[in-house]
C-alpha cells in the first residue's frame, strides 16, 4: 500500500487543485496519509500570491525534506512553481518533482513510476491553458456536505499589484455543461453547498460567449436536486450586472452573498492599482445590490498602504466603511512584488505604518460587525451543520462562507449530525460570531 500525505497551500481555488491531484492519486492506487515520516509521496501543492507566501511554501518544502523517508519523493507544485520554478530548483535540489499545472492530471502516474523506477514518465510542459474537468477523478478535501467549484482559471484584468496573470495565465472558462456535470456528481456525494470561484467570476463566459454567461450558468445549477446553496466568490466590481442581481433574487438557491474585493475605495488610488471603477461606482453598485436584493451580505477585501496612498485617503477608506457597513471586510497590507507594475512605484508608506492602518480597519469594522449581530439576537436563522461535538455545534448561515467567515455555535441533540439543515434562534451576539439554540429543522 503507497501513501501520500499532502499540504495545500493559498485560496480555494489551489485547494480544487489538491482534490484534483488527490484523485489522480487515488486512482493510482495510492492512500491518503495525514503524516509525512510515513508517505511514500509527499505532496506541497504551494502559493505565490505574496513574499508572505512563498516564505511559507519554502518553510513546508524544507519541512518535507526533513521528514522524506529513505526512498519516498518530494513532489512540489502550484503557483509557486510556476513563478519561480528554476530558483527553487536551485534552491531544493533534494525535491524529486517540480510539476507545473498542466501535470495536475497525471501526477499519481507519475509518482507511481518514478517510484518504480521507470524513466518513461515524462513531466508535462507547462501550460497555461490547462484547466479541470468533471471527467478527472476528486476527493474532497472539504466537509463532505460543501465543495468548491472553479468555473474558470487565469485573470485577464492584470492589476498593478497582481503576480496571478503571470502565474495563471489568461481568464478561460470551463463549458456550462462540464461544471453542471460536476456538480450533479458532488450532489450525488452528498454535497449540499456549492461555491462557485475563479480568479473572476463575474467574467465568466465571456471568452466563450463573448458576453457574461453566469447568470445562465446559476439557472442550470439550481435545477440540480439536493444543492441547497450556491454561493459566488471573486465578484468584480464593475461586472456585477443588473441581470446577475436579477437572477440571484429570483433563484432561492443562490445566497444573497456578495464577495466584492474592492481593494480600495479612493478613485485615485484605484486608477493606480488598475483597477476599472471608481467611488462612485462603487456607491451605486452597493445602493444597488440592498435594494434589489433582500437581506443581502456584502463582503470586501481592502489594501492599506499601496504606493502613494495618503494619510488622507486612508482616512477617507476608513470613513468610508464606517459609512457603508458591510458585513464583512478582510484586510491586507500592500506587499511589493517583482514583476507587477506597480513594483517600480515608489514606497510611500512604511511597514510600521501599513501595519497600523490595518488594524485600524479591522478594529473599525470589528465594531461594525458586532454591531450587525447584535440586531440578529431573538431572530431565527437557518444554518448548515459543520460540526458536532459534546452538545455543542458549529455550522453557518447562507451568510457565511467556508474558512473566510464567522460561525453559528449552537446546542445540540444526539440526532443532529454534520450536514444537517436546522432553524437556530440567536441568543447572544460576538464580533464575527453568533450563538444560538435550535428550534427546528
Amino acid at each position: 500500500m503507497l501513501l501520500v500525505s499532502v499540504v495545500s497551500l493559498g485560496c480555494a481555488k489551489n485547494l480544487v487543485d489538491t482534490e484534483v491531484m488527490l484523485g489522480s492519486f487515488r486512482q493510482a492506487g495510492f492512500v491518503l496519509s495525514g503524516e509525512q515520516k510515513m508517505a511514500d509521496v509527499l505532496l506541497l501543492n504551494t502559493c505565490s500570491f505574496l513574499s508572505a507566501s512563498r516564505e511559507e511554501a519554502a518553510r513546508e518544502i524544507k519541512l518535507a525534506l526533513k521528514n522524506k523517508k529513505k526512498g519516498a519523493l518530494v513532489a512540489v507544485t502550484g503557483c509557486f512553481v510556476e513563478s519561480h520554478g528554476k530558483e527553487l530548483k536551485k534552491l531544493f535540489p533534494g525535491v524529486d518533482i517540480f510539476l507545473p499545472f498542466s501535470g495536475i492530471p497525471e501526477i499519481g502516474r507519475l509518482c507511481l513510476h518514478a517510484l518504480a523506477g521507470r524513466q518513461n514518465a515524462k513531466i508535462p510542459k507547462k501550460d497555461k491553458t490547462f484547466i479541470y474537468n468533471s471527467k478527472l477523478p476528486r476527493v474532497l478535501a472539504t466537509l463532505p456536505h460543501y465543495a468548491y467549484v472553479k468555473i474558470a482559471d487565469g485573470c485577464d484584468n492584470c492589476c498593478s499589484y497582481c503576480l496571478i496573470p503571470s502565474i495563471r495565465g489568461r481568464f478561460r472558462s470551463r463549458k456550462p455543461e462540464d461544471i453542471v456535470s460536476e456538480v450533479k456528481k458532488l450532489a450525488a456525494l452528498g454535497v449540499k453547498e456549492i461555491n462557485l470561484i475563479s480568479q473572476d467570476t463575474t467574467r465568466y463566459g465571456e471568452d466563450l460567449y463573448k458576453k457574461p454567461a453566469l447568470p445562465l450558468l446559476l439557472k442550470q445549477l439550481a435545477k440540480i436536486k439536493g444543492i441547497i446553496w450556491i454561493r459566488l466568490l471573486y465578484l468584480y466590481p464593475s461586472r456585477v450586472t443588473d441581470e446577475l442581481l436579477d437572477t440571484m433574487a429570483s433563484l432561492k438557491k443562490v445566497a444573497p452573498y456578495f464577495d466584492i474585493p474592492l481593494q480600495h475605495t479612493e478613485s485615485r488610488i484605484l486608477k493606480l492599482m488598475g483597477r476599472f471603477y471608481d467611488k462612485a461606482a462603487v456607491e451605486v453598485l452597493i445602493e444597488k445590490i440592498r435594494k434589489r436584493l433582500k437581506t443581502p451580505v456584502i463582503r470586501t477585501t481592502l489594501i492599506t498602504g499601496f504606493p502613494g496612498e495618503s494619510k488622507k485617503e486612508f482616512l477617507s477608506m476608513l470613513n468610508f466603511i464606517r459609512k457603508i457597513k458591510f458585513d464583512r471586510v478582510g484586510v491586507f497590507e500592500y506587499s511589493k512584488e517583482k514583476g507587477t507594475p506597480a513594483y517600480s512605484l515608489a514606497q510611500s508608506v512604511s511597514s510600521p505604518e501599513k501595519t497600523r492602518r490595518k488594524k485600524l480597519l479591522l478594529k473599525t469594522q470589528q465594531k461594525i460587525s458586532l454591531q450587525l449581530n447584535k440586531a440578529k439576537i431573538g431572530s431565527k436563522i437557518i444554518v448548515l451543520t459543520d460540526t458536532v461535538a459534546n452538545n455543542t455545534a458549529t455550522g453557518r448561515q447562507p451568510a457565511d462562507a467556508p474558512d473566510v467567515d464567522g460561525r453559528v455555535y449552537f446546542s445540540a441533540g444526539k440526532k443532529v449530525k454534520p450536514g444537517a439543515l436546522l432553524t437556530v434562534k440567536v441568543t447572544k451576539a460576538l464580533p464575527y460570531d453568533l450563538l444560538g439554540e435550535t428550534v427546528g429543522n
